[in-house]
């Protein structure tokens, strides 16, 4: 599971993961939503058919590797399920490590 709570009072320092403020507008929530937008876009050339609903939690891990839990409704179903990714981002690719559906 992505999903945690950070250390107490721990400075940020490289190798840990640190939970990504979404209300901001910066740098690090821009580029965890942009991988997002990439794995879903991966994952519906591959017939999956997801429609992007709303994150629902992400972390940040050397300020290129996400893990991001969200929903999103199955345009074929209608269901809305959560999933899970990971995914890492450079400057110039993205490389998803995994996209899973989540209970």
């Amino acid at each position: 599971c992505f999903d945690f709570e950070p250390l107490p009072r721990l400075p940020k320092i490289l190798g840990l993961a640190y939970p990504v403020k979404l209300h901001l507008d910066d740098i690090f929530s821009n580029s965890c939503k942009e991988a997002l937008n990439y794995a879903i876009e991966k994952e519906n050339e591959k017939g999956a058919n997801l429609i992007f609903e709303r994150i629902k939690r992400t972390n940040m891990h050397s300020a290129s590797l996400f893990y991001i839990t969200f929903n999103a409704q199955n345009a074929t179903t209608d269901e809305v399920k959560t999933y899970q990714t990971r995914v890492f981002r450079s400057n110039s690719f993205f490389i998803i490590t995994h996209i899973l559906q989540w209970c």
